[in-house]
């Protein structure tokens, strides 16, 4: 991450920065969960194939032995042999395996999602330098994570020795059972154990899940400079855009100028707001040539008597005008009439300016 330079990290992460944390690996992952998960998968899985499992293991064992009898085992037949043992026994643990491995990958992928990052794969030689390994191997996340693996693991143990003492009579007592009732005393105990054991490791698991996404949302806040420089260089240069938007609005007020010098007629508030409007031959209807208010209504009005446009107060008109017509559009039909008697009154007054002409 970015050098802080001192400042205190204070801002919720952004999306880039998100985006970038994970591109580098960081991502909120907790191994304790994934452990549980394995080991669950490997439990329930071994229970679920003991049956075939163990049949299969007999078949190879008695086959390796009828095997050995059989044949002689000598340098050019035990390779054979071997493939024949590690293929049956590969092809015996195989679901094992694939099961295993569909949940690790699924656990993996539940908590941080699936991405393939080749970036991580590449060398980079602050991996292979002796000094930045020992910094990781003596830092306080290390030894928080050595802490947190002692701590595990004396739980387990009190609870393994909290539930065999509280069985202690029971235990005792096997000598003097015969071997089924004996078995069955061993496999409740053992159930027992292993049901508190699982129960821990899902509020340790739970705990640690939580505590990374805790850690890593710390991890990636932001401090103000930081934010500040990435909306910069998403977003630019405040004073850069607002210079840019006052450029494009003088640039529009020039060119709604020009369309003012040869409207028809401008209509005012008269202080607030001024509308121009223009109508030529083959239009449907009268059209919004310029509009604005306070300082660009001004500017209209004064442009407007510089080159004979006539100005007429008309507040009502030129409020509506004003607020429901957008520049370049027709006026819409309900002001046709209002539109029409203004046009025809300005009409006049130029006929009469000219001498009828």
């Amino acid at each position: 991450m970015a050098d802080t330079g001192g400042q205190e990290k204070t801002e919720l992460a952004t999306q880039r920065r998100r985006r970038d944390a994970r591109k580098k690996g960081q991502v909120a992952r907790s191994v304790e969960l994934s452990s549980f998960l394995l080991l669950l998968a490997g439990v329930l899985g071994l229970a679920a194939l003991a049956p075939g499992l163990g049949c299969g293991l007999v078949r190879l064992m008695v086959g390796s032995v009828d095997a050995a009898f059989a044949a002689s085992v000598t340098v050019e037949t035990l390779p054979q042999l071997s493939r024949l043992w590690v293929g049956e026994g590969l092809r015996l643990v195989m679901p094992l395996w694939v099961m295993l491995l569909v949940v690790g990958t699924g656990a993996a992928v539940a908590q941080v999602g699936f991405q393939v990052n080749g970036d991580l794969l590449a060398p980079k030689p602050e991996r292979i330098n002796p000094i930045s390994g020992f910094k990781r191997i003596f830092s306080k996340r290390s030894g928080f994570e050595f802490g947190k693996s002692l701590f595990k693991m004396a739980l387990l143990m009190l609870i393994t020795w909290m539930t065999l003492r509280g069985e202690a009579q029971r235990l005792m007592g096997l000598a003097d059972l015969p071997l089924a009732p004996a078995l069955g005393v061993v496999g409740t105990i053992t159930l027992k154990l292993a049901g508190r054991l699982i129960l821990l490791m899902v509020v340790l698991a739970l705990a640690d899940y939580a505590f990374q996404r805790w850690q890593f949302e710390k991890d990636i806040m932001m401090t103000r400079q930081e934010l500040k420089e990435e909306y910069k260089e998403t977003e630019g240069d405040p004073i850069l855009r607002a210079r840019l938007r006052a450029l494009q609005r003088d640039i529009a007020v020039k060119r709604m100028m020009e369309d003012v010098k040869r409207s028809d007629v401008v209509v005012t508030n008269p202080t607030h707001f001024a509308v121009a409007l223009l109508y030529e031959e083959g239009m449907a209807a009268p059209s919004v040539a310029a509009k604005g208010a306070d300082r660009i209504a001004e500017r209209i009005k004064e442009v407007a008597r510089e080159h004979d446009v006539p100005v007429v107060e008309n507040p009502p008109l030129a409020r509506a005008l004003y607020a429901e017509c957008k520049l370049g559009q027709m006026i819409p039909l309900k002001f046709f009439q209002a539109v029409a008697e203004l046009l025809a009154y300005v009409y006049q007054v130029r006929r009469g300016a000219t001498g009828g002409r």
